[in-house]
């Protein structure tokens, strides 16, 4: 029994309606049924509750987190066949006692990882292996317990790719070699013979291998007594089938009962029974939810073309599997032949053929029994981001995997996501290191700011979530130096945050620079106040190596220049010009940059007072060169001008990309500047 239901004409997941989560989570999606896996797994661990037993879900058949949990919760071991699969079941909360580790080609580094994990068992499956998990249990100074899988050539009648027990088969070491295999595993120090397994395939729907696979191990271990060699278990591996269609696979009493009473009659002392259920568990906790994108009439089909496919259920396309599909409202409408197709582009991209539907574009369909090996088959052929699994658990819903993006597909082969903005005029290429963004060196920085041949930008941004609403915030010029201070930058992040909705626009966003925290607050769609912070006419903080004064003279090509300078948590130099067109920005602004007066460098601004709230500027920006905008700059500017009695807060500051409004009080009061953040383009290297 599952809890996939009918009320009245709409299909219901548990409590839920099935269009309820197909539109808050969209399609396709698999929806699981969280009193369906619990009630499969509670029927199986009963059914053996007369003998002593361990249930070792095979991870293989579904690995979901969220699945794994409420498995652990239950008491039950997994059985794995990866290291990808250790940690899942570890992370899931798993008892390592009780991971069984299978599979024929375990690795070095997943061998280490089980024995630093401790996990109970490892079913081996070669001599080649038995010897390496001996030499890396002794130099970890652990003993390895192992159980000899072997391949008994049974014929489980079953699909020949999901067969596993045959003398053909990759699987477990042929039968008639076994006792000189446990004669070696005797003779390593750093091994412990405990049991022994089996595992003849999947979907079996006869009760007659199993009981034939594991009178074949019983032979063998009452052979092994005959040696002085007493093991604790034996493991029978999976493979119990379920019904997808028509089929009538045994009771799991009746399984029960085959392999409790081929072991009372034929195991030499008491043997603890292990089993690695999968499907059996898992498979009919599962709907796969898909939406009807077109039905397509040709002269001899029709065709449902569904938004999902074969990467999303490549079961009927490897195996030639059925499931059961059906409507997830029902129509009174006549019923269709069609076949139900993916957008793949394959021709054996099919989910079910030749069914009976009343339904049309638009319309939802539900695929039965595809929790397991659904979507743990997946894949992402076609560029197709993996779809998202929801968990029902009564009357509410859970996201328990959420659906892909194009930049997840794109992440992991050096692909690196960026986004470009711009704060007036200054563009800006943002790295949010939450998205799988990396640090770029300094050598990376100024090959991509180049205007030819890289992205071009201003400054590089790199941001990192510290708590709610605060962010680290790095600022990197186009040579990769790093900036103390942008307001500008500080402008643009704060309206990628508020675009990508990672913060709370009802309070402040903070950012934490190398050297200060800034405090943004959103006052429009795309604007933005930013505090600076206080000015700083210190000598030490802008640094500066000439006297403290209000104004300094500084004598370049036999000239004298007049500059005032402070800090914005970055140097400034700030110079009054008569007419802002012929300001020597290229000149002067370079040469006083670069000046040993400034042994840190320092920004240039050549302002020009336009009236008592409004000034020009133009700013040679170190590492730069001249600039569109800088915010820091207009700040500095507009200070000096109030401060010396040119101007009264606020003061608009006209630059070549744009203008900005600067607002200060004077004295320690922080500076606030104001103005716009524009989002150019996201984009991936």
């Amino acid at each position: 029994m599952d809890y996939f239901l009918y009320r009245g004409n709409e299909l219901y997941a548990e409590d839920v309606a099935v269009a309820q989560i197909a539109e808050q989570y969209g399609t396709p999606c698999y929806v699981y049924s969280q009193q369906t896996l619990e009630r499969h797994w509670h029927a199986v661990d009963a059914a053996f509750a007369k003998h002593p037993h361990r249930i070792c879900y095979a991870v293989k058949a579904n690995g979901n987190l969220a699945l794994l949990r409420i498995l652990a919760e239950l008491g039950a071991g997994f059985d794995i066949v990866s290291g990808g699969e250790l940690a899942r079941a570890l992370a899931a909360g798993a008892d390592p006692q009780k991971i069984v580790f299978s599979g024929v080609g375990k690795t070095t580094t997943e061998i280490r990882q089980a024995l630093s994990a401790g996990i109970g068992v490892f079913n081996v499956e070669s001599l080649p292996e038995i010897h390496r998990i001996n030499d890396i249990a002794a130099s970890m100074n652990k003993i390895a317990a192992v159980a000899v899988r072997i391949n008994p050539d049974i014929n489980a009648h079953t699909h020949p790719y999901i067969s596993t027990g045959l003398a053909h088969n990759k699987f477990g070491i042929d039968k008639n070699d076994v006792l000189a295999v446990y004669k070696t595993i005797q003779q390593l120090p750093a091994l412990k013979a405990v049991g022994m397994a089996c595992h003849i395939g999947s979907q079996i729907l006869e009760l007659s291998p199993f009981a034939e696979a594991l009178s074949c191990v019983l032979q063998l271990v009452t052979a092994l007594k005959e040696q002085n060699i007493i093991l604790q278990h034996v493991d029978i591996g999976g493979g119990l089938g379920v019904c997808y269609d028509a089929e009538t696979p045994p009771s799991l009493d009746d399984y029960a009962a085959t392999l409790l009473n081929t072991l009372q009659k034929q195991a030499p002392y008491p043997l603890d029974l292990w089993l690695e259920p999968g499907r059996v568990i898992v498979a009919n906790a599962a709907i796969l939810v898909s939406k009807i994108e077109y039905i397509k009439e040709t002269a001899s089909k029709t065709f449902a073309i569904l938004d999902a496919g074969m990467t999303d259920l490549v079961r009927p396309a490897l195996y030639d599997a059925y499931h059961k599909i059906i409507a997830v409202k029902k129509l009174t409408q006549k019923e269709i032949m069609v076949d139900l197709v993916g957008p793949v582009c394959e021709s054996s991209d099919f989910l079910g053929k030749s069914r009976l539907l009343a339904i049309n574009p638009g319309d939802l369909i539900a695929i039965r029994s595809v929790g397991a090996y659904g979507f743990s088959m997946g894949s992402r052929y076609n560029a197709r981001p993996r779809c998202a699994e929801v968990l029902v658990y009564k009357d509410k819903t859970q996201l328990i995997r959420r659906r892909e993006t194009i930049a997840d597909l794109l992440s992991h082969e050096q692909q690196q996501p960026f986004v470009k903005m711009q704060g007036l005029g200054n563009d800006f290429v943002l790295l949010d290191l939450d998205e799988n963004s990396e640090v770029w060196s300094s050598e990376k920085i100024k090959q991509l700011a180049h205007r030819q041949t890289g992205i071009g930008f201003d400054q590089l941004l790199m941001i990192k979530k510290k708590e709610d609403n605060q962010f680290h915030y790095k600022i990197y010029n186009a040579d990769g130096g790093e900036v103390e201070q942008c307001g500008n930058g500080a402008r643009a992040v704060a309206l990628y945050l508020t675009l990508k909705n990672k913060i709370d626009n009802s309070k402040a966003l903070q950012l934490l620079t190398c050297n200060r925290l800034m405090t943004v607050k959103r006052v429009g769609p795309q604007r933005f106040k930013v505090d600076m912070g206080p000015p700083d006419f210190s000598p030490a903080a802008i640094p500066l190596q000439l006297p403290l004064q209000d104004q300094y003279e500084i004598v370049l090509d036999n000239k004298t220049y007049r500059f005032a300078a402070l800090s914005m948590g970055n140097p400034h130099a700030v110079l009054r010009v008569e007419a802002i067109d012929n300001a020597p920005v290229q000149t002067v602004g370079k040469a006083l940059c670069l000046h040993p007066s400034f042994p840190k460098q320092s920004n240039v601004g050549f302002m020009q007072i336009i009236g008592k709230h409004r000034l020009a500027l133009r700013v040679y920006e170190r590492g730069v060169g001249e600039t569109l905008a800088c915010g820091s700059g207009a700040c500095a500017a507009a200070i000096v001008a109030i401060r010396d009695g040119y101007c009264q807060s606020p003061v608009t500051v006209h630059l070549m990309g744009g203008e900005l409004i600067i607002h200060w009080q004077g004295k320690n009061e922080p500076v606030w500047m104001e103005g716009d953040a524009q989002c150019v383009y996201e984009g991936a290297l």
